[in-house]
């Protein structure tokens, strides 16, 4: 029987009589996926999993690990495929069942797969590698996947296609690791296999691929997932009509902080459409909007001055007045909202509301109108139906009108003393003919 066909079965544990078990802390777990290079077969250097680039890497960050590892596995049915990753025993063994996942959830897992799948046609290597990124995301909903290129750089095209096909699904937990020159000049011992020395150097590069985003918080990958997706909205053919997303991309990817920028993983879609933007030249439809390709350090004083623009963005622009306008207007809005306020704040969103979706990008205190708005909303419910009267709804009064009354009391005070003098010059009469 080879090495591969045995089993190491635990039945249990004893313990001293007088001894416990210490509290181990729990720990961040990585999982690795792989072949024979995984498993530590190095060739002349002998075999030791306690040398392999996926233990050391591991090891140096305080994590836990597992390995799934099978001399000769392809990816690829027909092409020395042998799945092992989902089952309960080696590929070898018999009555192998299915593991239960939903009992067990590792935080990272790292694919090295594509070494022995050298001669599987390239669509085919790509989309079976797709159904595995799916299969392991419908496992694993929040775990994060790194995707290796196999040392050999076998099939390196396909298996980013199959990454980009997860991010551009918004599946930026799909991390593709470009191992392309890690290992450089003889660094394998039979042609294949790398050396000892080959593993620390492949180590120490994944350890930096990897701790970013393992050690990043929830809050930061959220952050820059928001980010990755507005960059995903960008189109591969940019004219003015559209450049408005590239604009509020930047100033979104500005606005996060230097652990966050390190998560992105599609930057350079961002950066080649401003390269694009840079190409059109000004838009005559906007004299008064111009794009340039002047890089800007985060955080030094925006062109805007006094406006209330902070940040910078890597498209210097000359904004327009309304977007100040707007800003002063939301600037205005007071900390403490009152029924008194609801005509501020929907001015404020209507003056909003006229800009573009680029000058929208531009305006950095929207976050205070909507604060407002739903503090208003809030006072609505609450109170009832708050009438604000606003300048266009002033009862206005007509002077035309006010002359009539004027004119008809007028006359009519003349009929009356009209009236009065034909009631006296009777009486006087009628006096004089009773004498």
């Amino acid at each position: 029987m080879s090495r591969q066909e045995t089993q190491l079965t635990i039945s249990g544990f004893s313990i001293d009589a007088n001894a416990s078990l210490l509290k181990v802390d729990k720990r961040k777990h990585i999982e690795f996926i792989g072949d024979s290079i995984t498993e530590g077969y190095m060739g002349s250097d002998g075999s030791n999993f306690n040398l392999t680039f996926g233990f050391l890497a591991a090891e140096s960050m305080g994590y836990d690990h597992s390995h799934i590892a099978y001399g000769g596995l392809a990816l690829v049915p027909g092409y020395s495929n042998k799945e092992c990753y989902f089952q309960t025993k080696q590929v070898v063994q018999p009555n192998n069942s299915q593991w239960k996942m939903d009992t067990y959830a590792p935080d990272a897992i790292v694919i090295n797969m594509g070494t022995n799948d050298g001669l599987a046609p390239n669509t085919l290597f790509q989309t079976t590698y797709i159904s595995f990124l799916k299969k392991l995301r419908d496992t694993f909903p929040n775990t994060l996947i790194f995707a290796m290129v196999p040392f050999n750089n076998t099939h390196f095209v396909e298996i980013w296609n199959a990454v980009n096909e997860r991010q551009s699904k918004n599946d930026f937990k799909v991390i593709f690791v470009n191992t392309f020159e890690w290992l450089t000049g003889n660094y394998t011992t039979d042609g294949i296999h790398p050396s000892i020395a080959s593993h620390e150097i492949a180590a120490n590069k994944l350890k930096a691929v990897m701790q970013p985003w393992l050690k990043a918080s929830g809050q930061d990958i959220d952050a820059s997932k928001r980010v990755m997706e507005r960059i995903n909205t960008i189109p591969e053919i940019i004219t003015h009509v559209n450049k408005s997303k590239v604009t509020s991309a930047r100033t979104m990817y500005n606005a996060l902080s230097s652990a966050q920028k390190s998560l992105i993983l599609n930057y350079n879609k961002l950066i080649d459409a401003e390269e694009k933007i840079a190409d059109l030249g000004p838009d005559s439809s906007k004299a008064s909007t111009t794009f340039t390709k002047t890089s800007v350090s985060a955080g030094s004083p925006s062109s805007a001055g006094s406006s209330g623009l902070t940040g910078s963005t890597i498209l210097t622009t000359q904004v327009k007045s309304s977007v100040t306008e707007v800003i002063s207007m939301i600037n205005a809005l007071p900390a403490t909202v009152k029924p008194e306020d609801k005509a501020d704040i929907l001015s404020a969103r209507a003056a909003y509301d006229t800009l573009t979706e680029g000058e929208k990008a531009l305006v950095t205190n929207y976050e205070i109108l909507t604060a407002a708005e739903t503090r208003i909303n809030e006072l609505i419910a609450t109170t009832g139906s708050i009438s604000i009267t606003t300048e266009a709804t002033q009862p206005v009064h007509n002077n035309n009108s006010s002359v009539l009354i004027i004119v008809i009391l007028i006359v009519v005070g003349l009929i009356l003393l009209t009236a009065l003098f034909f009631i006296i010059n009777y009486k006087f009469k009628f006096v004089n003919l009773k004498k």
